[in-house]
Order: structure tokens, then sequence, then C-alpha cells
């Protein structure tokens, strides 16, 4: 595994919540290299995530993994709440075209926290994606 969602470009995972105050994840977040940007969003009872921007380099490595088609790819899938702010699913990685196990958390200060594992918290690789803001 690389570093989550893309290998090296990590594509953001998904979660439940609905109703309440509770902390979410919804909008548009960042990775950390500003390559990809990924729409979070609910999808009925489960969170998706999926990308709405992505970097000339980032769609070139998607499509090396086999994703030539890299806008629209749900990065985030069937991701369901299990705590206040954290979020199980799958994360997919489209340089590996791949899916691994993720979990998703709001941290503290506003980051989304996106990790994936090869096996249940075995191999795992993590980065923080940020909020984009959108005029």
């Amino acid at each position: 595994v690389g570093a989550v969602p893309g290998a090296h470009e990590l594509a953001p995972g998904g979660g439940c919540a609905q109703g309440g105050d509770d902390q979410h994840p919804w909008g548009r977040w960042k990775n950390p290299f500003n390559s990809v940007h990924m729409e979070v969003s609910p999808c009925g009872e489960l969170v998706c995530g999926k990308v709405v921007y992505a970097t000339d380099k980032a769609k070139a490595d998607a499509a090396k993994g086999g994703n030539p088609d890299f806008m629209g790819v749900n990065l985030l899938q069937d991701f369901k709440r299990t705590g206040n702010a954290s979020w199980a699913g799958k994360v997919f990685v489209p340089d590996l075209n791949h899916r691994f196990h993720g979990d998703l958390s709001m941290e503290d200060d506003g980051a989304l926290l996106v990790k994936g594992c090869l096996a249940s918290h075995v191999g795992c690789k993590h980065q923080v994606w940020t909020r984009v803001t959108v005029d």
C-alpha cells in the first residue's frame, strides 16, 4: 500500500451519520499534496468520497494503475459510522487499483484523517486531508 487512497495521492473515505449535531466529514477535502480533491457526502446511510479535482500527474498515476477515468471515482466506499466522529469502510487506491480496509476520523483541528490497511489494523498508511473552501 502506498500512502492511503492513491498510493501517493490518497483519496479519502466515508462514513455514515445521519442527523444530530455530531461531527461529520461532509464537504470538499484536499490531500496533503493538493493534487486530489474529493467531495464527501452521504450516500443513503453510508458515506462516499468522490474525486472532483485532480492534477494531470494524479490523473496519469491513476491511469497507470488501470483507472483512466479518475474524475468521479469513489475513493471512500461503504463507510459506516463507528463513533461520534469516526467511520469505517473501504478506501480505493486508484494507482494500485485496489480497495483496502479504511478508517476515517475527524480530528480536533478540523482535519480528516484517512487510513487504509492491508488487513485489519495491519500494514496501514494514513493521510491528513484538509477542507477546501469553495467560493
